[in-house]
């Protein structure tokens, strides 16, 4: 069985650390991966040899400020379907991949435009990743953003501004045209790899959690400043805002801090190393770090949190745009960790880490957390995500 995964929308390791091993286990089975994925460093695609690489195709779309997506399909528009040549040439292209390389099946991980060219050319497909892409399939889809209310009727509008944009542009592509957003994952195999707790929507009815699919660098150990377990995991990006006033305040407070921060040339992390402070230039084994933290920084990332929520080791997060900052929403909302708000132009950084280190509470539900799921065993969920595809492929 000859299997296309593709990646379109997002960025960051967390969709890469689904695809790489769900692939994998694709080839133990048997099957042919040809993974079309931008954004894929030289060292992750040496470690996977066996997958043949693809380009997958580019957006081509002009430049427009624009407010925050309030339902998944006005985050759509934002992202490239607004633009009519834009989307037409993309799905074009998707569908010239298609008919290149012949799949059998189509596995999309945040690839819609994806799922639309294997649904037009009556190709099995299957769709996976955590709640932000897999939208609860209600007719209009419920709102994005958790802090506030969104009315039905201010949904329902914004439904059919996608409809009225992207449905004759299928049209002209030679597609079915969609009598919702929700039809775009029409036929797929819905695969949701996360935990109610860590859904970015709050509720599902008749969609069975798949849990994550959580993966790091498993050669990697980390090497902490202190031998204690008062050692802080921290991984930012170099241009998060909240990153240098944090490593500010726990260099007040004297924390040993082991980090992992993309974006920083070898100078600037040497410049920035201190005698509690190591900087590292590569990410390392999670299940390690997770041993010897008593609290995790990070983004807000599904694949980095989870696995830290999932070991006992709270989260301080700081969002750096719209679907990290609703998981971290959530994610606070439940009393599993403390996040710096995604609005907040002034944050009282001290207080959020003192909450973060002193909170009993958090500790606790976090604790319970982690004895309710336990230590997941990543390669028997993949080995079941896998063969669950190919069977939903061969059934037609």
């Amino acid at each position: 069985m000859r299997i296309l995964f593709c990646w379109e929308f997002g960025g960051g390791l967390g969709h890469v650390y689904r695809i790489l091993p769900v692939g994998a286990e694709f080839l133990k089975q048997g099957c042919e991966v040809i993974l079309a994925a931008a954004g894929l460093n030289p060292a992750l695609k040496r470690q996977f040899p066996e997958f043949s690489f693809v380009q997958p195709p580019a957006w081509e779309l002009p430049p427009q400020p624009l407010p925050l997506s309030q339902n998944y399909g006005e985050n759509l528009l934002k992202n490239g379907y607004r633009d009519a040549d834009s989307l037409r040439k993309h799905l074009n292209a998707w569908a010239g991949l298609m008919d290149s390389h012949q799949p059998d099946l189509v596995v999309a991980e945040h690839a819609p435009t994806a799922l639309i060219a294997a649904r037009s050319k009556g190709i099995p497909r299957a769709a996976m990743g955590t709640g932000f892409s897999m939208p609860p399939l209600t007719d209009p889809m419920p709102g994005l953003q958790p802090w506030f209310k969104i009315p039905d009727q201010l949904l329902g509008l914004k439904e059919q501004k996608f409809l009225d944009t992207v449905n004759p542009v299928l049209k002209s592509a030679g597609c079915a045209p969609l009598a919702s957003v929700a039809d775009i994952f029409q036929e797929s195999d819905r695969l949701l790899c996360t935990y109610p707790e860590f859904d970015h929507y709050p509720a599902r009815e008749n969609m069975p959690y798949q849990g994550p699919v959580v993966y790091s660098s498993p050669d990697i150990k980390p090497q902490w400043p202190s031998e204690s377990h008062d050692n802080v995991f921290l991984y930012l990006n170099s241009d998060n805002r909240f990153l240098l006033p944090i490593l500010a305040q726990l260099k007040i407070l004297g924390l040993p801090v082991l980090a992992y921060i993309p974006g920083l040339t070898d100078l600037e992390r040497q410049s920035m190393e201190r005698s509690r402070l190591r900087i590292i230039p590569d990410p390392v084994n999670l299940a390690d770090a997770g041993q010897r933290c008593r609290f995790a920084v990070s983004q807000g990332g599904h694949n980095t949190g989870a696995l830290m929520l999932l070991q006992g080791v709270p989260l301080l997060l700081c969002p750096r745009q719209m679907e990290q900052a609703i998981w971290a929403y959530r994610i606070e909302e439940q009393d599993l960790g403390v996040m710096f708000s995604f609005f907040d132009q002034e944050p009282d950084y001290k207080r959020k880490i003192e909450t973060i280190l002193s909170s009993d509470r958090v500790r606790n539900r976090v604790r319970t957390l982690s004895i309710k799921y336990g230590r997941p065993d990543p390669r028997k969920r993949v080995e079941q995500l896998a063969s669950r595809c190919i069977k939903s492929a061969e059934t037609g």
